[in-house]
Parts: structure tokens; sequence; C-alpha cells
């Protein structure tokens, strides 16, 4: 199995994460650095969130538990970085600043 095939397994589990960022993208076209940091930074998951969790199997990643884990931030910028290299998303600098968009 090839590595992309490897990122799609381990990230099936977050689905309904992806089509947040999808939706949001179609929506919006595009959207900064900035405006994901103002969308998610300090934002820590409700309780019943924590209790249910992904449903993470043996091929599941869990992401956003680096330095920074445990909020939506570090677990949706994690996902992001694993979509953009299997090519569900694009990201691209623009002034200094990185911007996600549809590829």
């Amino acid at each position: 199995m090839g590595r992309i095939e490897e990122i799609r397994k381990g990230i099936a589990a977050y689905k309904y994460e992806q089509q947040v960022i999808l939706r949001v993208l179609r929506k919006r076209g595009q959207f900064s650095e900035k405006e994901f940091d103002q969308w998610f930074k300090g934002r820590e998951f409700r309780k019943c969130c924590l209790l249910r969790g992904p449903g993470v199997t043996g091929d599941s990643f869990i992401l956003g538990m680096g330095i920074n884990g445990g909020n939506m931030w570090a677990r949706y910028l994690d996902l992001m970085q694993h979509m953009m290299y299997v090519g569900l998303i694009d990201a691209v600098t623009e002034n200094g600043m990185v911007v996600y968009r549809l590829p």
C-alpha cells in the first residue's frame, strides 16, 4: 500500500471534519491562515465530543496531539495538512500568508 493510500485510510475517521473544511472551501472559494486561526484558535472540544471522539481504528490517525494538541485548531490543522498531501485541498502562499483552496 502506498503512502497516499495509508493517509487516506488514516484520516477516514475524520469524515465529518473533512466535510466541514470542504464545505467552507466550496462556499468561500478559499480561506487564509488568519481566518482559520480566528475560527478555531482557543476553541476546545465540547464534552460530548470528547466522550464520543472519532471512530479511531487500527488504521486511523489521532490528529492534533502534538505540542499544541487537545484543541480544535490543532486537530483541523493536522487534518488539513494530511488532506493537502493526498490532494484534497491545496495551499499557496500569498503576500506571506498561507491560503487554502480546492485544487
